[in-house]
C-alpha cells in the first residue's frame, strides 16, 4: 500500500526528450548511498536486485527494499518513483527501474 501525498504539491516530472525516461532532480537531500542507488537505477534501469545490492554495498535485499521505499517518499513530490520490474520473474531476479507516476 502506497502512502497518499494528499496536500503535497507535486512538481512536474522531467523526462528525456529522446527516450522518455524520467530525469530525477540533481540534489534533493539524499545521503550519498541513496543518491548512488537513484543514479544507477535512473541511468541503467531496470537493474537486477542482486546486482544493485552488490554495486551499492547495501547489506541485503531487504535493506535495499527499505532504502528504495525511503527514496520513493522523496521522489513522490517530483512525480516519479522507483518500482520493481519482475519481467515475469519472481524473487531475486527481479529488478528496479525509475518510472513517471501517472497523473491523478
Amino acid at each position: 500500500m502506497r502512502e497518499s501525498n494528499a496536500g503535497a504539491e507535486m512538481k512536474q516530472c522531467r523526462c528525456c526528450p529522446t527516450c522518455g525516461r524520467p530525469i530525477p532532480p540533481k540534489d534533493f537531500g539524499l545521503s550519498p548511498s541513496r543518491q548512488r542507488i537513484l543514479d544507477i537505477v535512473s541511468r541503467e534501469g531496470p537493474v537486477e536486485t542482486l546486482v544493485l545490492v552488490e554495486r551499492t554495498g547495501v547489506s541485503g535485499v531487504e535493506s535495499l527494499r527499505v532504502i528504495v521505499s525511503q527514496i520513493n517518499k522523496k521522489l513522490a513530490a517530483h512525480g516519479m518513483r522507483i518500482c520493481g520490474s519482475s519481467n515475469g520473474r519472481r524473487g531475486y531476479g527481479s529488478g528496479y527501474r525509475l518510472i513517471k507516476e501517472a497523473a491523478e
